[in-house]
């Protein structure tokens, strides 16, 4: 491109050759015996490269754009492929937080109806397999706040009712704990 100059050297080339011919006419010279070409021929010769060159860079640009343009094709899929995966991972996340906020909400509601010790002490075994996976859930919830913030999805909900039940986890360990230092009486 731009060491064709739009032919800009062959033209000048001819251009040469124009005035040549032009001297040569004026000095009574016509044609040339040694060739059969003629200044026709050389516009046309130069008509044919210059169209040749042109449409071999013309094909290159072409070829640069479309690869460009493909590149970026392959950069957008990989972008959604990407936000695809945090979608998923998104969502196992907000199944997993759900589930144990359920598990945990079961045991958050359910009245402290013992007799003995060993009953209170069964409820609160089972009550610490839930309990238990606090830290697991909260970190849980951190990366599902971070998967949600790059996807922009709102789980302001979701963050809500953990919160509560971190609250209610917190505040049914001290009532456990409450009844068993008065059972034990």
């Amino acid at each position: 491109s731009a060491a064709f100059n739009n032919g800009d050297d062959v033209t000048a080339q001819f251009t040469s050759l124009s005035e040549s011919m032009a001297a040569l006419a004026s000095e009574g010279i016509f044609g040339n015996r040694h060739t059969q070409l003629s200044l026709n021929d050389a516009m046309t010769k130069r008509k044919q490269y210059t169209n040749f060159v042109k449409d071999k860079l013309d094909a290159l640009e072409e070829d640069k754009t479309y690869s460009a343009r493909q590149k970026e094709q392959e950069a957008e899929i990989a972008r959604k492929d990407h936000l695809q995966k945090l979608t998923l991972d998104n969502e196992n996340l907000a199944d997993r937080l759900n589930t144990w906020m359920d598990d945990a909400e079961d045991f958050h509601h359910d009245p402290i109806n013992v007799t003995s010790v060993a009953e209170l002490e069964g409820i609160i075994s089972d009550y610490q397999s839930v309990a238990n996976l606090t830290e697991e859930r909260s970190a849980d919830h951190e990366k599902l706040v971070a998967v949600a913030a790059e996807i922009e999805t709102d789980i302001s909900e979701l963050s809500a009712r953990f919160n509560a039940t971190i609250e209610a986890s917190n505040s049914k360990t001290a009532e456990y704990n409450a009844e068993l230092e008065r059972q034990k009486e």
